[in-house]
């Protein structure tokens, strides 16, 4: 299930039959320096990944539930690294709610971090997506813009952009990657975009083109974005 401002909610494709972080603790993140409290909870845009972040991609049937869903937030907090998102869909379309989308802020973006929802997609290490994961997407990421008032429009450009960027030049070399001169770090943005936009370092195949394609067949419009 989704879960918004404390409230579990099915959305229509599958989810997990584990639960979320609300009824099963174990699903959400629980290294507290992996996710934090919105300042503001005023959601204005979604961020997809995909897990492997690889390019070219291919695209098929599902064959198997790879339980990624539940296992990846096990895996991330017991890392070292500093990072989490909301919401994972697995190789056979089925989600899992890891964090509140309003009420907690991941940290999967960066900049971006304070009004963005983060999606990660299940993606194999040879690059496939299944259509599953895909088709679960689209209908997540339409009801997450129809229940927070998101505009449905998406960012298809490739490469860091300016809106998503950040304009201030930290010495960081990991948070620099996300520097462009003049960046808005996506603040004043609503819509969809991916993290390639935001970051140099994932690149095409964070989200790929696929996603963005089918969230355009389903009626969001393309917007040029600078």
């Amino acid at each position: 299930m989704l879960v918004l401002s404390g409230n579990r909610i099915v959305v229509g494709v599958t989810p997990s039959s584990s639960g979320d972080f609300l009824s099963n603790p174990a699903l959400g993140f629980t290294d507290k320096k992996d996710y934090g409290l919105r300042k503001n909870p005023v959601v204005q845009s979604i961020c997809i990944h995909t897990r492997m972040g690889v390019w070219p991609q291919k695209f098929v049937a599902n064959t198997k539930d790879r339980k990624w869903d539940t296992v990846g937030v096990k895996n991330a907090s017991n890392d070292d690294r500093i990072a989490s998102w909301h919401i994972s869909i697995d190789s056979d379309g089925s989600y899992v709610s890891h964090l509140d989308v309003v009420k907690h802020k991941a940290y999967h973006c960066g900049q971006c971090n304070e009004v963005s929802v983060g999606i990660e997609m299940f993606q194999d290490a040879d690059g496939t997506v299944t259509n599953e994961t895909l088709d679960s997407c689209v209908t997540l990421v339409n009801f997450l813009c129809d229940r927070l008032g998101i505009k449905k429009q998406v960012v298809n450009e490739l490469g860091i952009l300016k809106t998503f960027a950040t304009g201030k030049k930290t010495g960081d070399a990991k948070k620099d990657l996300a520097y462009l001169e003049g960046g808005e770090s996506g603040v004043n943005f609503s819509g969809v975009f991916g993290h390639r936009n935001a970051t140099r370092n994932r690149g095409k195949g964070d989200p790929g083109d696929e996603i963005f394609k089918r969230l355009e067949a389903f009626g969001f419009t393309r917007v040029k974005v600078s």
